[in-house]
């Protein structure tokens, strides 16, 4: 009987970061992958998932708006743990450091399910930094069985703290995978390759973060500044729906 494992996430990242992994969990006889949503991230997570063709086997529905971190965590706790059960999952996988990621594998270690963390093993040396993330990926860590380190810092990282190396495995990154699979099939803006086919240069710029936030009008003045002074570049900046990115 196939093993069912199951991929648990809620936000746009962790989707994009994840497709990777379900694909190839799919095509490896003996596992069966599902997936997990908690909605987090709603309008967000449903684009990316679209983008990779993948539909959640549960959803959560987490979000409300302006939730704080403490109700968001009181939501998907008791919700993931008990849909964990009904899913029959042999073990869990979350990504990074989202709330998800965190509230995910505490209900599985509550109900004896093994977790593997991918994405495991980066730190800043700082709770705050970023915050909550950093408390988020550390606290993962320790739920984790199995840890798919991006680098081998991050490994090393992981062996500091005490992890056994035997489950710590240096994967790559697989925002890398995702890039190059949706590279050749997603097209352009007509704007966009109108903008390529007269040889100008396009570069994506992305900011969001709550620690980036208050530098984000002086960095939107410098990128300014510099597609003036090279008219041949154009910037796309994906704008976050963070109301205060927007």
């Amino acid at each position: 009987m196939s093993k069912k494992i199951v991929l648990a996430f809620g936000t746009r990242p962790e989707a994009t970061k994840m497709a990777p992994v379900y694909a190839a969990l799919a095509r490896t006889p003996g596992l069966s992958p599902l997936i997990l949503s908690t909605g987090q991230q709603r309008q967000m997570l449903d684009g990316a998932l679209a983008v990779f063709g993948l539909t959640p086997d549960r959803d959560l529905n987490v979000m409300t708006d302006r939730q704080t971190l403490a109700d968001l965590t009181a939501r998907i706790v008791p919700q993931a743990g008990r849909t964990l059960r009904e899913m029959g999952a042999d073990m869990v996988l979350v990504h990074g450091d989202t709330a998800t990621s965190f509230c995910v594998a505490l209900s599985a270690f509550y109900e004896g399910i093994p977790v593997g963390h991918v994405e495991a093993g980066l730190r800043s040396g700082s709770l705050s930094e970023p915050f909550p993330e950093e408390a988020n990926r550390r606290l993962t860590g320790v739920l984790s069985t199995l840890d798919f380190a991006p680098t081998a810092g991050s490994k090393a990282n992981l062996l500091r703290e005490g992890k056994a190396p035997g489950g710590v495995v240096v994967t790559g990154q697989t925002a890398v995978d995702a890039v190059r699979e949706v590279a050749g099939r997603v097209p352009l803006r007509p704007e966009w390759r109108a903008r390529v086919e007269a040889g100008q240069r396009l570069v994506t710029v992305t900011m969001h973060r709550r620690e980036n936030q208050p530098v984000m009008r002086e960095m939107a003045q410098a990128l300014g500044r510099v597609a003036a002074r090279f008219p041949d570049t154009h910037f796309i900046y994906p704008v976050h729906l963070s109301p205060a990115v927007q």
